[in-house]
């Protein structure tokens, strides 16, 4: 009855078919506020539409609008997948389609409990479902090794003064603002239809609040600090090698001749280091002596080499075990760090279940799986009094490997990634976006190396610099590019999140799913009471 009363009085009338349209609106809205379109104020209201249809309605329609917006969204912006496994884009669509459920199912339970006449009754709807929408966020990040693929903070990359919250409370605290926006004006226009406009807007007012205060505290933390630039200089070589040319032995000469080129360029302007993008040779360089012998001629120009490659290690028991490497060559040959990528991409790097199902093997575009390594490697440079550490392809986008690499004593984060297995326009851009967090987040800068798209610098607040383009402005070409670095001094205090984490977007997850759990809980109580009591259960048989 309550239900029925709430739409009738407080909320638009909406038919099922209307409804599951302003859900999938919600969804594209979304994807168009992320790369490459980058529509990046729709997300302030995207969810909106989402909200209005599921206002008041049943647990279970609220789900499947939930799961419809979740669905357009991730098809959409993650579409790049399908070059490399259709079956695995819809799959991962799907999974990630889920977490948009608890927030929007929350967010129905009180707007049909509670109405949307009293807008302080709305504020702490709003603020629900933001806690619930981060915290949604942060358990992506976190369950089944994690996917902390384009939360909504990510959207805002290029809106610095927003993002350098993220210095004191991670990504999660800006994905929860932009959720308390699009969650405000759906409450102010649930209110206003329901009649509620002469009791003034609260919910407005703590909007503009909010979002006053989280600029101009985000301007003063970017005015702050420094420009880019700095004392160190480190070239990034782009190859630009196309996928289906990485592993063909008939191109393997190209790749070699290419690398060459451009590194015997960059060695020329003297950098402290060159590196090279994830897996840039075809072949291990410490078995291979084509890959080897081009490694070490190479270093002997004078300059370290940062070479992405893949290694294995017959040693151990278990027979073969391949790693996405990185090895730092100095010039006189030595092989002074070797760091082995710790996270691995699911369904990409490795195969779940392959040792008991071999079929599986057969749906992966890599002949073997990788073994994860174990820890970051901090690396140091003769002649320089800086460290760095390596994050190998999508790392960059796991933000608990970077502050883990930062408290091991980096002063500098490299990214080496390889980003041509997908649509450039699309994926390494977005890759890109993911980065400019893990600097803001810890105060440091990021140098990238990329196979294709996306290589040059990001500083301590965010700011890209020194991307690699020809001179009409395309970024997919073959070429290097010095980038200026500033490393983090080693007596800079810890940020906040560099300090504890993702410490907001766990207590978000926790502040937001306790009363859920509680409200299901509740409800399935109230439905096995009734289910043993029915009016005349008890009632005598006696005629």
């Amino acid at each position: 009855m309550a239900a029925d009363h709430f739409s009738a009085q407080a909320g638009p009338r909406y038919g099922l078919s209307r409804r599951g349209w302003l859900a999938s609106l919600a969804g594209l809205a979304l994807a168009l506020a992320f790369p490459p379109f980058e529509w990046r104020l729709l997300a302030w209201i995207a969810l909106t539409p989402l909200l209005l249809a599921a206002a008041g309605r049943g647990a279970r329609e609220a789900v499947r609008l939930a799961a419809l917006a979740g669905l357009v969204f991730w098809l959409v912006s993650i579409h790049w997948i399908r070059h490399v496994t259709v079956l695995g884009w819809l799959a991962l669509a799907a999974y990630c389609a889920l977490y948009f459920i608890p927030p929007v199912w929350a967010w129905s339970v009180w707007t049909r409990r509670r109405g949307v006449r009293s807008g302080w009754a709305n504020l702490v709807g709003m603020c629900w479902f933001a806690l619930l929408w981060a915290g949604s966020e942060y358990l992506r990040g976190r369950l089944f090794t994690g996917f902390a693929w384009n939360p909504l903070a990510v959207s805002q990359y290029r809106q610095l003064a927003l993002c350098q919250h993220a210095s004191w409370g991670g990504m999660y605290v800006l994905s929860a603002l932009l959720a308390l926006a699009c969650a405000g004006w759906a409450a102010l226009i649930l209110r206003w239809r329901a009649g509620g406009r002469a009791r003034g807007q609260p919910e407005l007012l703590v909007l503009l609040i909010t979002l006053a205060a989280a600029q101009r505290g985000g301007a003063r933390l970017l005015a702050a600090q420094p420009p880019a630039g700095g004392d160190v200089s480190i070239a990034v070589v782009q190859p630009n090698i196309p996928q289906v040319e990485k592993w063909s032995p008939a191109h393997f000469d190209l790749i070699y001749r290419t690398l060459e080129t451009w590194t015997r360029l960059a060695a020329r302007l003297a950098p402290a280091l060159i590196v090279w993008p994830e897996t840039a040779v075809p072949d291990e360089v410490r078995v291979d002596p084509a890959s080897a012998s081009l490694v070490r001629s190479l270093a002997a120009e004078g300059t370290p080499l940062l070479v992405g490659t893949v290694e294995s290690d017959g040693s151990g028991a278990g027979g073969v075990h391949y790693y996405n490497s990185s090895l730092l060559v100095l010039p006189d040959g030595a092989l002074a760090a070797v760091y082995d990528k710790q996270h691995l991409v699911l369904f990409g790097e490795y195969m779940p279940g392959e040792r008991w199902l071999p079929w599986l093997r057969r749906l992966a575009p890599i002949p073997e799986s990788f073994s994860a390594g174990r820890d970051p490697v901090p690396m140091r440079l003769p002649g320089h009094d800086f460290t760095f550490c390596v994050l190998i392809c999508f790392e960059d986008t796991v933000p608990w490997l970077a502050r883990r690499a930062v408290r091991a004593g980096a002063q500098v984060l490299i990214n080496q990634t390889n980003d041509a297995w997908f649509d450039p326009a699309a994926a390494a851009v977005q890759h890109l976006s993911h980065g400019v967090f893990r600097s803001i987040e810890n105060r440091i800068p990021t140098v990238r190396a990329a196979n294709t798209g996306m290589s040059g610098g990001i500083d301590a607040a965010g700011r890209l610099h020194d991307l690699l383009t020809d001179a009409a402005g395309e970024r997919r070409v073959a070429g290097f590019r010095v980038v200026p670095v500033r490393p983090r001094p080693p007596q800079a205090p810890l940020t906040l999140y560099s300090r504890w984490g993702d410490w907001f977007g766990f207590c978000a997850a926790l502040l937001g799913y306790l009363p859920l759990v509680a409200a299901w809980g509740r409800a399935m109580t109230t439905r096995r009471l009734h289910g043993l009591w029915r009016p005349g259960t008890f009632r005598s048989k006696r005629r």
